[in-house]
Formats: C-alpha cells, structure tokens, sequence
C-alpha cells in the first residue's frame, strides 16, 4: 500500500495502482506549504502554455523520463509518487515538473492524477522564449519557484525523498 507522508506520522492509504482513492483532503492538508506568486506571473504563464485535462487515476509524469516540460497545475490534485509511497500531493497554483527543466535531467517521481486535473503545459521551447523575450516575468517565475522548492524543505521527509 502507498502511503501519504505527514511528517512523522503516516496518513491515509491508497494502493500505488489507484492513488485516486487517497483522500483530497486529507491529502492536501499533508502539503500546507504554497507557493507566492507575484500578481500576474500564474495568469502569463498559463496563458503562454496549452491548457490540457486529466482524469483522475492517469499518470502526468514519469520517474527517469526525459521529459522537460514544465505543468501549471490549475484545478484538482496529483499524487507525487516515490515508488508506493505517496511523497505529496500538488494542488492548484502549484508546479510540476520544475525540477527536470531547471536541471537538465530526467524527472525524479512518478506523477499521477488523484482527482480531475487541468493544468497549463509549458514546452521547453515556449519556456526559452518567455526568456528571451520576457525576462522579467521569467525572473518573477524563477523567484516563485524557488519559494515552493524552499517550502518543500519545510515539510519533514521531503528532503530526503527528492
């Protein structure tokens, strides 16, 4: 069975093949920790990206892929997998698949759909452009990203799995 991280204590299960029967809620309070974003960046970023749906139960993300690009999660909630173990669960105003394109390596979890989801998609190529021709919103972007990636060491058992 997967488990959902809570710090120290684990939380609500579900089994690695259907992680859409963890609890949202209760998932979502294991992840308190949200990203800051400055006015304006989310609704430019997801306007450069191409807006795509999900259902509940299908894998976004795969752990070791190549993969670079970059998903704004808007509505519903993902499951961040590290093998059977459910590491956090992304909600919306959250980002997805940061860390490959920020590092230029394959991607480190497994990412499924644990509810519907819709989230803009943002292609390595729209993301290099946005640099060049919009510096300042990318800068915004970077210093948003950060704040998340720095809230993810907040949470205990986080450090360690990615």
């Amino acid at each position: 069975m997967a488990t959902i991280e809570t710090g120290r204590g684990a939380g609500p299960t579900a089994t690695a093949a259907n992680p859409a029967a963890t609890p949202t809620a209760a998932a979502t309070a294991a992840n308190p920790a949200r990203p800051l974003w400055e006015p304006g960046v989310w609704d430019a970023l997801v306007a450069a990206g191409d807006t795509r749906t999900w259902s509940a139960g299908e894998r976004l993300l795969t752990r070791d892929d190549a993969g670079r690009s970059v998903l704004l999660v808007q509505r519903g909630a993902c499951a961040v997998m590290d093998g059977d173990v459910v590491r956090r669960v992304v909600g919306a105003g959250e980002v997805l698949g940061e860390m490959a394109w920020l590092l230029g390596r394959p991607r480190v979890a497994d990412v499924v759909t644990v509810t519907a989801v819709t989230a803009a998609v943002l292609e390595p190529d729209v993301l290099e452009r946005l640099e060049r021709l919009a510096p300042a919103l990318m800068a915004a972007c970077y210093r948003s990203m950060a704040a998340q990636l720095a809230g993810r060491l907040l949470v205990p058992g986080l450090v360690d799995a990615f």
